[in-house]
C-alpha cells in the first residue's frame, strides 16, 4: 500500500455515543460505517513497509501522521466508560494485539468540545485518555509501556468553524513514530 493510498478512520460522534465512521483514501470518502472493525483499524495504524531499493534513498516521502478518531463513550461529564465506549476499545484492544500493531507505541489522546471551561475540559481530557490507556491494559493485556495518555482539552477540535459540535470529542489514537 502506498502512501497516498494509506487509509485512515475518522470516526463522527453524536452526542455521547458512537455514531458513525468512515474510511477513506487520501481525496476520497466513503459511506459511514456504524463502527470499524479490528481490520479497518489495523489498516489505519498499521506502519508502512521500510522502502527499499535505490529510489527510495533519493525520495523524500512525507505521510499524514497514522492517526484514528474515535467517538469512545463515556458518562456525562466523567471518565466512567459506558457500553458504547468498551465496545469501541473491545474492538481497538483486539487491533492492538494483531501481528500488524504488535509492539508498536501508540498515543492516546482525549479531546473535548468547548463546551464549559477550558480549564475543566483539559482535566476531563487527561482523566479520559488514562481510563482508555487503562481499559486496555486491564481488559485487553496491552503493555502499558506501549501507551500514552496526553489530555488535549478543547485545543485541537475536529470540527474547527464548530468548537461545540458533540464531533469534537473523541480519542485519537495515533502510532508513535520515536
Amino acid at each position: 500500500m502506498s502512501m497516498i493510498d494509506r487509509y485512515s478512520v475518522v470516526a463522527m460522534s453524536m452526542g455521547m455515543g458512537l455514531a458513525a465512521f468512515s474510511i477513506s483514501a487520501v481525496g476520497l470518502d466513503a459511506a459511514p460505517m456504524e463502527s470499524p472493525s479490528q481490520q479497518q483499524i489495523i489498516d489505519a495504524l498499521r506502519p508502512p513497509p521500510p522502502q527499499t531499493g535505490p529510489r527510495a534513498r533519493n525520495i523524500a516521502v512525507e505521510s499524514a501522521p497514522l492517526a484514528l478518531d474515535l467517538s469512545v463513550g463515556f458518562e456525562l461529564n466523567s471518565a466512567r466508560l459506558d457500553a458504547k465506549g468498551t465496545r469501541a476499545l473491545d474492538s481497538l484492544g483486539g487491533a492492538f494485539k494483531s501481528p500488524d500493531l504488535a509492539g508498536q507505541r501508540f498515543r492516546i489522546e482525549g479531546h473535548t468540545d468547548a463546551s464549559g471551561r477550558a480549564a475543566a475540559n483539559q482535566q476531563l481530557s487527561e482523566r479520559r485518555a488514562l481510563e482508555v490507556v487503562n481499559y486496555l491494559v486491564t481488559t485487553h493485556g496491552i503493555d502499558r509501556s506501549l501507551l500514552e495518555a496526553i489530555g488535549k482539552g478543547q485545543t485541537e477540535p475536529l470540527i474547527s468553524d464548530d468548537p461545540r459540535d458533540p464531533r469534537n470529542r473523541r480519542v485519537r489514537v495515533s502510532l508513535k513514530s520515536d
